[in-house]
């Protein structure tokens, strides 16, 4: 009649709860389709996502997309900018001199 104090931690192993556990790490790590997401959204709202890398929620395969889409957002503003900025800058002035 005492005897149902300990064997809580013994049960869960026994009924599952390694498979659980690897369903819990296996969501934490995120799939594929995380990282697709967070490469997006990294990509096209920038900085502003580098606020969701502290959030617990967000699983880690979608805070390396968030890290590699503004990574690449800053690459090609940085590069747009050392080509002499915009494009179009000398595209007003007549070039013949008219």
């Amino acid at each position: 009649a005492g005897g149902g104090g300990g064997g809580g931690g013994a049960h869960l192993f026994a009924a599952g709860g390694v498979g659980d556990l690897d369903a819990a790490v296996a969501q934490q790590e995120g799939t594929m389709r995380d990282f697709v997401w967070g490469f997006l959204m990294g990509l096209f709202l920038g900085v502003i996502m580098l606020f969701f890398l502290w959030e617990r929620s967000v699983s880690q395969r979608q805070k390396m997309g968030i890290i590699a889409g503004v990574s690449l957002q800053l690459s090609l503003n940085f590069m747009n900018n050392t080509n002499g900025g915009s494009r179009d800058s000398g595209a007003e002035l007549p070039r013949d001199g008219s």
